[in-house]
This record gives C-alpha cells, structure tokens and sequence, in this order.
C-alpha cells in the first residue's frame, strides 16, 4: 500500500478586508443606526462619574407633603411670595422658579402679593417655555408660556426652561438660548450660574451634554416648601446659594427620563448649573474623529487576525478591554463621551468576516456552518458525561469530528509504566485503522506525523506534556488532507488534553494518599475505641445510597464520607476510663464525652479538608429541635451534610452491638428513627431515610 509521510506545518496570509469593515461601520454610524445603543453606554458611564465640586445650591421641592398640607392645588400664588421673602431675608443669591406663571390667578391680590414680593427681593428669575403644535390644518403652532407682564418687569431676569430631549425620550444634552416670540432667553440654569460666576457664558458649548452625577444630585441640599411657609428652615440654609423652587412629585408631571434615571426638571436645572459653573460639560467628539478610530480599530485588528493566528483571540479581548479602559480615563479626565459601540461593532464583524472569507467555496462555507449547528447540537452531552463521571474531553472528541469533518478521532492513552496504550475514547463509525507503530513513533517523536494512503488522510498528534507524552490523538479523513485552520485546533486540542491526562495522573495518585491518610488516621482511633472505626465505615455505606437521595453532589457525598471517617476524631482526647467504660457514664463522665465534637474541630481545624468535613465534626451531635450540642443549631440552620449524617450515624449506632448495649433488629430501629422524628432528626429526611434502607 503506497503512503506518504511528512511533519505537517502551517501558514497564515494577510486579510485585505479591514477597510471595508470600516467603511461599512462608519456608514452605519452615519446613518445613525448605532445612536440609541450608544446613548445606552452614555447612560452606563455617567452611572460611573464620581462627584464634581459641589456648588452653592439649594431646593426647595414641591412634593407630595406639601400638597397635602395645602390641602389644595394649584396654590395661591402668595405662597410663592411668602418663600421667596423668606429664601431673600436669609442671604439667597438668586431664586429661580421653574413655574408656569403665564396667566393670572382668579384672584388678582395673589397675582399683586407674588409682584411685590418679586420685585422686593430684585433677585428672582422665573421661567419662560415654549411647545409647538399642529394644527388639523397642518399649521405649526407655537405656543408661549412667557411670565405675566408683571411678573416679567419685577424680575430680574428670565430663563428657558425647554429641554432638548433625544430620540429615546431622555435629557442628556445642555439647553440651547431658546426663542420666545421675538426674543431670546439663555437656560434658566445658566442664568442661575451666572448669579454665581458672571464669567459663565450664558449658553452651553454647542453639543455638550450635562454632567448629571448622581452623587452632585443627592447631595443638594432640600427643604420641602412647606417647611419653609412654616419658618423650619434653618438659619442660614440659603445664604449665598442659588435657590431653585419647582415640583418634584411625580403627580405634577415635571418628571424627565435622564442618564442617571427618572429625575425631577428643577434638578436638571441645578445640574446645568453646576456643569455650568465648573465647566464640566460632557462632550462627544465629532463624528470625523470616530470615524478615524474606527478605521484604525480595523486595520489594526484585521492584520493582528491574519498574523497573529492562535493569539488573535487574546489581543481582540486586549483591544476591547483597551477600548473600555480609554473611553473610560476620556470620561474621568476630559469629560469626553468617545463612540465606542462602531469600536466594540468593528472587533465582533472582523472575525466572522475573516472566517467566512478564507472558506473555500460556497459549498465548503454551507457544509462547516451545518457541521457546525451539529456540534452546538452535541454540547447537550456534556451535562451528560459530567454527571456520570467520564471525563471531559469526551464530548470535544465527538466535536472536533463534526465541525472538522473527520472520519475518526481516537484518544490513546499511554500506559503509566511506559509498556503501551489502551484506547480512551473514539469518535466516529467503522473500524479504527490506527497503525500501532505510527502511534509508537509518535510518541518517542514527540512530533505530529501525517500519512496519505488509498484510504485517505491521518495523523498521529503526540498528547505533549511537561514529562512526556501522554499519548497520541489519530484522525482520518478520507476527503482531503485537513486544512491548517483544522490542525491549529487539533494541535491545541492535543495539547490540553496531554496536560488533563498528566494531571489527571497526579490527581489521583494525591487522592490516594489524601484517602490513605484519613484511613489511617481512622484507623488509629480504632486501635483505642474499636466500634468507633467499623462504625465509620458501616456509616459510610449507607451514606452515598442517602446522600444522592437528599440531593447532595458527588463532592458532598465524598466530603460526608471523609466525615464519617473522623467525625469521632475528637474521643481521642476522651480518657480510656470514660471512652472504653461498660455501663452508663456518670454526669461529670458524660459532659467530659459530649466535648469530643469541639476537640475534634480543634485538631482537624487547620488541615486542607472540606468545610463539609469540618462542619459534620463539630455539629454530628445537634438536634432538631435545638436540644443538641455544642452549639445547639436548631432546624434548617444545621447544615444538610449533618441533617444527612445524624441519621445515618445514630441508625448505624442502633443496629451495632456496644459495651453498653445490645444491637437493635431493623423494625426497632426504623421505629426508632420514626420516634426521634422532628426532635433528634429532619422529618423529611428521615422520610428519605427509610424510603432507602
């Protein structure tokens, strides 16, 4: 039979695809397909903005109290006067009121109080909005809410109170100048900086976005407006701070959908000021610059994924942490909002788009993508092999034959002794047709080694580790000699699966001796108290056929095994005169053996053991009900793994023969347990108990 042999190597070549992805990522950007999920990673980092400098501001909400105590709604318009008297004596630097006072009252004194007290205090600024409409005829309608002629003269200024909201229906961009009639009114917060600062200019950088820190919004000082018509604000609760009045209950509709959550429109106005003030604005950059970052993200991560080969998957996940982490330190230093959703969308395009590329032909392209569906089929064995114990490279054998398109892969084990192998695991029908001196000079090799015939391709991958080979993975395929993608993930997959083996192998050679010890130890206490040990190990029979019943997983049962081993180690420190007395102990004799659980915590305390195995040692004589000891744990507060053991070990106890006693036969005993149900013992479980023995 002719073949040819050979060591296998790979390449790789350069993907010329990067500027289209982004021209294509750029085009969608422009398009504004990305905006909303871009404004949802705004919102997420201004969650993440620690506090500004706080400035000199103060609240005084309408809310839900203050309505009730009114006990009427809208209020008498001298209400207003009576507060803003109040904030003025107290050293306000200004009062902005976020109201609507663009018609008169029924009662014309309240219009004339709220003039006078306006235009007494001379540092009032109040608010002016504007909506536009459409008629049914189709005209657009403007409609003004300017303050009342009088109200206007007394005041020492006007503000807009119109914010501009995004196509998500969220605040996050600073308030243009807006046009009222005729006339022009800067942002009610900037006129309130400026109170403050004069050198504020009177509008936002154009595009900013207002910085909304939820630590700057909760530490605002706030008075309800009651408290204030009833004389409860503290001396000196206004002085020299920029007083903002307007409603924050959700029932007079001043409620806004913000970056920082729902947020009443008298804070977003104390927001502007204070971004305003500090010159805090968040700023996006032109869109000219992102799409320069996008176009460097993609050329840089198209040659890094068809140089690099098997370390692309690291630097992508580099480049998107590195994306993070700068959009991040832009945010914390600069107030800059960089795009990072084209970023993210050009790393998550470029791999696919590199794969789908360098298939070969539609029909390859179709026939990987449904092995491919196959094999995601397949990983719903995985549980299934977990749970039954077969190891782990059982379910990736049946993969790499699905998505690889191979005939057979087979899993050769080497032999501890060095003397030969035994077959491990194979995927794939028909007879193996492994040549056992290949797979003997793969080994000693120590090198893939690759063979045509009539029948086909195959390959003999050495299972490397850090001593030697842990074996030899074969492949075949009859269709073709697998490609050098195919090979990279075989390699790897070899590669693994040698270290899994070797550390297989010292796992269990460790296990045993972890095991041999706890014997050993068990057995010594035997040596001093011989119904102790067997009592051990009878215990331990019952206890997985229990166990799995109860629901514990294998790591619990072995732990509740070890458990039963040394649950007793603590008699060690008991006197032979009390451990090994006939007949009954005297009250001094008995609290003497009742210490054996906390002793044997004491030894086993610091040893590399379970907690499981700790726990059953200090708590296997707790009771239900909370009679037992040391702690006396009561219910459900005693952990399951003891529940488990007490029921076991008393029951073990009661169908033994002691010095003092004589066994039970197996109906008194299950009696017994029935009795002890619910003082000494979990009900249920003994339910469970019973249904298993």
């Amino acid at each position: 039979m002719a073949e040819r042999r050979g060591r296998w190597r790979t390449a790789s070549g350069l993907s010329l695809l990067s500027p289209g992805v982004a021209v294509l990522v750029s085009a969608v950007m422009l398009a504004g397909w990305l905006e909303r999920a871009e404004l949802m990673t705004v919102d997420v980092r201004t969650l993440l903005l620690p506090g500004g400098h706080p400035a000199p501001l103060a609240v005084v909400a309408i809310d839900g109290d203050s309505i009730k105590r009114t006990g009427t709604w809208p209020w008498p318009r001298s209400l207003y006067g009576r507060v803003i008297r109040e904030a003025a004596r107290d050293g306000a630097r200004a009062i902005l009121l976020d109201l609507d006072l663009s018609t008169p009252a029924s009662d014309p004194a309240e219009d004339l109080a709220l003039t006078e007290a306006i235009r007494d205090s001379g540092i009032v600024v109040l608010a002016a909005h504007s909506q536009e409409t459409v008629s049914p005829e189709g005209f657009r309608i403007q409609n003004l809410g300017l303050p009342l002629p009088a109200f206007a003269e007394a005041a020492a200024g006007i503000g807009g109170i119109v914010f501009t909201v995004d196509e998500d229906d969220t605040v996050r961009r600073a308030p243009a100048v807006g046009t009222f009639g005729d006339r022009l009114h800067p942002p009610l917060g900037m006129v309130g900086a400026r109170y403050l600062d004069p050198t504020v200019p009177s509008q936002a950088p154009e595009g900013a976005l207002i910085r909304m820190s939820p630590h700057d919004l909760n530490s605002i000082p706030r008075i309800s407006f009651y408290r204030v018509l009833d004389g409860e604000a503290e001396e000196g609760f206004f002085r020299e701070r920029v007083v903002l009045v307007g409603a924050t209950t959700q029932e007079l509709r001043d409620i806004w959908k913000t970056s920082v959550g729902i947020v009443p429109g008298v804070y977003i106005h104390a927001a502007v000021v204070q971004s305003a003030l500090n010159r805090s604005w968040l700023n996006r950059p032109e869109r000219g610059w992102s799409i320069f970052l996008v176009a460097a993200a993609s050329l840089t991560i198209g040659w890094a994924l068809a140089r690099l080969g098997w370390r692309t998957g690291l630097l992508v996940q580099a480049g998107y942490l590195g994306t993070v982490i700068l959009a991040g330190w832009l945010l914390l230093s600069g107030g800059i909002i960089l795009e990072i959703v084209p970023l993210l969308l050009v790393g998550m395009i470029q791999l696919p788009v590199r794969l789908a590329v360098s298939t070969r032909g539609a029909e390859r392209a179709l026939g990987l993508e449904r092995r491919k569906a196959e094999a995601i089929l397949k990983l719903g064995e995985l549980e299934e092999a977990e749970r039954t114990g077969r190891p782990p490279y059982v379910v990736p054998l049946v993969l790499l034959r699905q998505v690889l398109d191979l005939d057979q892969v087979v899993l050769f084990r080497a032999a501890g002794d060095g003397s030969g192998w035994s077959r491990e695991e194979a995927a794939g029908e028909g007879r193996v047709g492994a040549n056992e001196d290949l797979l003997r000079e793969a080994m000693d090799r120590n090198d893939v080694i690759g063979v045509r015939d009539v029948e086909g391709w195959s390959l003999y991958i050495p299972l490397r580790t850090v001593r030697r080979p842990a074996g030899v993975l074969y492949v075949s395929r009859e269709r073709g000699r697998p490609g050098e993608e195919d090979l990279r993930v075989l390699l790897s997959f070899a590669t693994q699966t040698g270290y899994f083996l070797e550390a297989d192998d010292l796992n269990r050679q460790v296990r045993d001796l972890y095991l041999n010890t706890i014997k050993a130890i068990s057995k010594a206490l035997d040596s001093r108290d011989h119904y102790t040990g067997a009592h051990a190990e009878k215990s331990a029979e019952y206890l997985r056929r229990f166990g799995r019943a109860c629901g514990l997983n294998e790591e619990q049962i072995e732990a509740v095994h070890i458990g039963a081993l040394l649950h007793d180690i603590g008699k060690i420190a008991v006197p032979d005169r009390i451990l090994l007395k006939e007949g009954r102990l005297t009250e001094e004799e008995f609290e003497i053996m009742r210490s054996h659980p906390e002793s044997g915590y004491a030894i086993i305390e610091d040893l590399p053991l379970p907690e499981d195995v700790k726990t059953i040692v200090r708590s296997h004589h707790e009771r239900f009900d909370g009679s037992g000891y040391p702690d006396g744990l009561r219910g459900g507060d005693i952990p399951l793994v003891v529940r488990v053991f007490s029921i076991v070990d008393v029951f073990e106890a009661l169908v033994s023969e002691r010095p003092y006693k004589k066994p039970l036969d197996l109906p008194a005993a299950r009696g017994e347990l029935e009795r002890c149900a619910g003082t000494h013992f979990d009900p249920e479980l003994v339910r469970i108990f019973l249904s298993v023995i």
